[in-house]
Formats: C-alpha cells, sequence, structure tokens
C-alpha cells in the first residue's frame, strides 16, 4: 500500500466537489426547481401584505427624513407620503380582503394614537416636556405658527393609523405582539434622536426620563393595537 507523502497535496476534498458535468447539471436543476418552488409558496403570503406595511410606514418615514433633514417635509410629503397613499388605495381596491384587513389596522391605529396622547398630552400639561405635534404644521407649509391641527391631522392619520394598517399584515395578534410592535417604533424614534441630533430640536431632547415616557406611550399604543385588531382579525392557529 502506497504511503501518503506529505508534500503530495490532498485532493480528497477537490475529488468529493468535482462532480461529472452530468451530475452537476441536474444539482443545478433540483436547486432552481426548490427556489421557484418557494418562491410560489411564498408570493402568496408576502404579496400584497408586505406592500401595505410599506405604505403604512410612509407617513413615519417622510417625517423622519424632515427631522433628520434630509428632506423637508413638503418634498418628503410628495414623494414618499402621497405615493404611499394612491398605493394603499389601489392596493386596498385590488384585493379587497386585504383592503379589509387594512382598514381594520388603520381604525384600531386612530384609536391607539387617541389614547396614547392621553397619556402624552397629561405629561405636557405637568411640564414633562413640550408638545412638539404642532410643530409638523411648521415643517409642513412653512408657517411658523400654524394651526394645531395640522400637525394632529398627520400624526393621527398619517403617522398612528399608518403604523397600525402595517401592523395589521403581521401575523401576531394580541396585546404582546403590541407592546412588541410599540417598542420596537419607540427603538426606532431612539435611534432617530440619536443617529441624527437635529432631530432632538424638531422633537425632543433624548433623556432617561423622556425616554421613559416616550416608551411608556408607545406600550399604550401597542396595548390598544394589539387589543383592537386582535377583535376583528382572526389569530393564526399553530400547526399540530
Amino acid at each position: 500500500m502506497r504511503e501518503a507523502n506529505a508534500d503530495e497535496p490532498d485532493d480528497s476534498w477537490s475529488s468529493g466537489v468535482n462532480l461529472p458535468a452530468g451530475e452537476a447539471a441536474a444539482a443545478d436543476k433540483r436547486l432552481l426547481v426548490t427556489l421557484r418552488s418557494l418562491l410560489t409558496a411564498a408570493l402568496p403570503v408576502l404579496y400584497p401584505r408586505a406592500l401595505f406595511i410599506v405604505f403604512g410606514f410612509g407617513a413615519i418615514t417622510a417625517l423622519a427624513f424632515a427631522y433628520a433633514e434630509v428632506l423637508s417635509l413638503r418634498v418628503a410629503a410628495t414623494v414618499i407620503l402621497l405615493p404611499s397613499i394612491v398605493g394603499t388605495v389601489v392596493l386596498g381596491l385590488r384585493y379587497r380582503g386585504w383592503g379589509w384587513r387594512a382598514l381594520v389596522g388603520y381604525s384600531a391605529g386612530l384609536m391607539a394614537v387617541a389614547l396614547y396622547d392621553v397619556l402624552r398630552l397629561g405629561l405636557v400639561e405637568v411640564g414633562f416636556w413640550d408638545d412638539p405635534i404642532p410643530h409638523i404644521g411648521t415643517l409642513l407649509i412653512g408657517d411658523q405658527n400654524p394651526h394645531f391641527w395640522w400637525g394632529y391631522l398627520w400624526r393621527f392619520y398619517g403617522n398612528g393609523a399608518g403604523m397600525g394598517m402595517a401592523y395589521a399584515m403581521l401575523p401576531w395578534r394580541g396585546v404582546t405582539s403590541g407592546v412588541i410592535f410599540g417598542t420596537a417604533v419607540c427603538l426606532g424614534l431612539f435611534a432617530l434622536l440619536i443617529v441624527a441630533p437635529t432631530a432632538e430640536a424638531h422633537f425632543f431632547s433624548l433623556t432617561p426620563l423622556t425616554a421613559l415616557g416616550a416608551l411608556a406611550g408607545h406600550w399604550v399604543y401597542g396595548i390598544v393595537l394589539g387589543w383592537a385588531t386582535a377583535t376583528r382579525i382572526p389569530k393564526a392557529e399553530r400547526d399540530r
């Protein structure tokens, strides 16, 4: 028996991967069939819900760009929010079942942000922080003293309701998932305030106290959102 020479390269690995041409082609075909099957199975559960999620975050994304001073709010509303609104309406009319689900989430988001603001405005009254929402109107219409409704229309019908629509597209229901969703949104806000300090001038300064207040408000939002959507959209059953 011939002993292996230490100086000779070990070709055991290469011989294992250098398949004959026909076998390699067959393996490629199996991979393509598998990928096609996965794509075929995934599309019905991802479309159009993924687009509803993207459109639902249109208002808050536009506002984040404005707070970071990447885009003016007017421009962001034109290139981000307006297409999101049009896309939501078109998808909702094209896919009526998903449109109904989007409407459920949108309505739940309105309810959730209203109760969130009960807490937030209470903190404003006791001097915990100022109310930054009317400033959205300043960014939007360029008026230094806009009517406060401009900001609240954006907050309620854009941010709060839109993210409620996005949440309704997720497969989880109930208070726990709502709190997790609200926490994730709040952490995104914190990230914006840290990464783009100019956002603090438009919104609020991030301190331990303001962070706690914001987190509590988003928990209220998540609790109401999770509860309200669970009453209208059935919970997915796990496979046994």
